[in-house]
């Protein structure tokens, strides 16, 4: 009696298991049933895809994964499923803590699952009908195993908790890692078309693998359940586990963090390395300034990267006015082009890159058709930045930001989608705009710091009988003599 109605209500099942392993009752919101009912419509076959955002220690591990795994063994021994996080680590313990669930003596006397001796590690075991998890880091391989059957009851599903760190969510390479992981390997591990791939995780990044899938990286349609830690009109979501004075508290140590793992909106709407108030505006840049160019080149045609072309004003009193701008996704022969045609238009005195390959490449093409549009720029190349982070190639601009010094113009259209790169960084999805404005402003800051200062020549001072007749005879004389 009690197996049948637990095998036949998931909730009732997590309730009962909590209390059996923990010692406690298990506290209930409304968020949670939310979470079931996402949970069964994949295993009633009503949708393969499912990606739910949630706070930290609002119970999605123990629900979507431990809980979930577990209770479908109620159902069917032969269930296979492959479970992913950030870490080895994580995976594993998650893994080994629904093995053990299932082992043990309450679970045993209701569902006798017979345990396969031969495939028994938190890496991998199985049942001995066949079923069995598989658990590694969402970075790492995950072949050889399949997820779900094939006949048309549920038989499994992939299961991603938190697959990036936080820790390196600001990193273009670690997150570009996971996302491509997602479609080579991970989409390709189910064993049939119904099979779903649940992704639960709290927001870090606009790129992160929630946004790589709500801005259509997979070309697959997800169900989406977004859990913020209040509503709209500040209420908790789960005042048991964050209060009001709580909320409070963690919003203002830190707001990328409130953003973007408590609210899942990971973009400040006001920025926050650039913040919006720190903009000023121009309706006609003043004269007497001295121009600048810098670009950001893409190596690829049509790949997420832009190539950027800006021009700059630097004024004598060290504010800078964004002037003109070109972007694209083309060759180099067409990019080239624009570049020339800038530099034809504004006669900078100097035009930024970054070195390394790009440098190796563009160059020598770049100088041979200045030759033959007779058209001239001194090339300056700023050292390519190692930095894991990309935010270390922007604080020279943050700086003469906070100061007020950048000027935008106020009637250029892409002067709005300049500024909402730049108050997007470093957890927009697109930047190649805010590292054009890096090199310039590195570029400049060099310039600026080399440059001789100028001292002010002190009057001599001459002793009347000091006058030599030739120097009366050439000099207009003055009162004092």
């Amino acid at each position: 009696m009690v197996a049948s109605q637990l095998a036949g209500d998931f909730y009732a099942f997590v309730r009962y298991f909590f209390k059996a392993v923990t010692g406690f009752d298990w506290q209930h919101n409304w968020h949670h049933l939310e979470i079931v009912e996402a949970l069964m419509k994949c295993h009633n076959h009503e949708s393969n895809r499912l990606l739910i955002n949630i706070p930290p220690r609002f119970g999605k591990t123990e629900l979507a994964v431990i809980m979930f795994m577990a209770w479908s063994f109620t159902r069917n021994q032969s269930c296979q499923f492959i479970h992913l996080s950030y870490s080895d680590e994580l995976a594993l313990d998650n893994s080994s803590r629904t093995k053990e669930l299932i082992e043990s003596e309450w679970y045993q006397c209701l569902w006798p699952v017979p345990m396969n001796p031969k495939r028994s590690s938190k890496g991998l075991w199985r049942t001995k009908a066949g079923g069995g998890v598989k658990a590694g880091a969402a970075g790492g391989s995950v072949t050889g195993f399949g997820a779900g059957v094939s006949n048309n009851i549920f038989g499994g599903a992939i299961i991603i908790d938190d697959p990036l760190k936080v820790d390196d969510a600001d990193s273009d390479v670690e997150r570009d890692k996971v996302n491509k992981r997602l479609n080579a390997t991970i989409t390709s591990r189910v064993n049939a078309k119904k099979t779903p791939i649940i992704c639960i995780m709290q927001r870090l990044h606009d790129d992160d693998m929630s946004g790589f899938i709500l801005n259509g990286g997979t070309g697959e349609g997800w169900e989406h359940l977004k859990i913020p830690v209040m509503d709209e009109k500040g209420v908790p979501t789960w005042p048991w586990r964050m209060d009001v004075q709580q909320m409070a508290a963690k919003r203002i140590a830190d707001k990328y963090v409130w953003n973007g793992q408590y609210m899942q909106e990971p973009i400040p709407d006001d920025g926050e390395y650039f913040k919006a108030e720190g903009a000023r505006w121009y309706t006609k840049a003043p004269e007497h300034l001295t121009y600048y160019g810098a670009s950001d080149y893409a190596v690829t045609e049509g790949g997420g990267d832009y190539t950027e072309h800006s021009v700059w004003g630097v004024c004598p009193d060290g504010n800078i006015y964004a002037v003109d701008w070109w972007s694209g996704q083309t060759k180099a022969d067409r990019w080239i082009e624009e570049q020339l045609d800038l530099c034809d238009k504004w006669k900078p005195v100097a035009w930024a890159g970054e070195t390394g390959p790009i440098k190796s490449s563009v160059e020598p093409w770049l100088k041979r058709r200045m030759r033959e549009r007779n058209v001239f720029v001194p090339l300056r190349w700023v050292n390519h930045s190692t930095a894991k982070y990309k935010t270390g190639n922007a604080r020279a601009l943050q700086a003469m930001w906070e100061q007020g010094r950048v000027y935008l113009p106020k009637e250029a259209p892409w002067a709005q989608d300049l500024l909402r790169q730049l108050t997007r960084f470093p957890l927009g999805t697109l930047d190649d705009k805010v590292d054009a404005c890096g090199i310039f402003a590195r570029t400049i800051a060099k310039v600026w710091e080399t440059e001789p200062v100028e001292k002010k020549q002190e009057p001599s001072v001459i002793k009347p009988d000091e006058i030599r007749i030739s120097d009366l005879l050439t000099s207009k004389r003055t009162s004092e003599w």
